[in-house]
């Protein structure tokens, strides 16, 4: 009796695991590309700029002066500075080349001193505008110069609100 010739290849068995799962994987890897790709994309734009996400050199700039303050209740206690737009900008980045969040309005231009009634009409009009009794004082450090000399002045007054604007 003679048996049937059979070539190598159809002895060899035939399934489509293997090939199902090479698809899968290759769904897989695509996925995780696209979602690398889409968490970059929209990282830097949800959340602000994130490293390695920016449009500008931090510090490079140089500026000569600029103030700090400190708005203390009749109590002592330290107030915010946000409402009353005496709060420092700066995060070493340019201004205007798109910092990613919009910080809230301040007196501050950058490398400048507001003058002393600008500061204390504001500080006026925010108490009354949110109804704060005073009296209030206001202590500003000045810091100026350049990289060999720094020159720091603190000056202190105090708003009681009454004062016309």
């Amino acid at each position: 009796m003679d048996l049937p010739q059979t070539s190598e290849a159809s002895l060899t068995p035939v399934s489509s695991t293997p090939q199902r799962r090479s698809n899968q994987q290759r769904r897989i890897e695509l996925l995780a590309v696209a979602a690398f790709v889409l968490v970059n994309l929209l990282a830097p734009v949800l959340c602000g700029e994130l490293y390695p996400f920016t449009v500008s050199p931090m510090f490079s700039d140089q500026p000569s002066a600029y103030c700090t303050y400190e708005i203390l209740a009749s109590d002592g206690k330290s107030l915010e500075l946000e409402p009353f737009g005496l709060h420092l900008v700066y995060d070493g980045n340019p201004p205007g080349l798109g910092m990613g969040i919009v910080p809230r309005s301040t007196l501050h231009e950058f490398g400048e001193v507001c003058d002393e009634r600008i500061v204390l009409d504001r500080v006026r009009q925010t108490m009354q505008d949110a109804a704060i009794v005073g009296p209030l004082t206001v202590k500003r450090t000045h810091v100026e110069g350049g990289a060999n000399q720094l020159k720091t002045t603190t000056q202190e007054w105090t708003v009681t609100g009454a004062e016309s604007l």
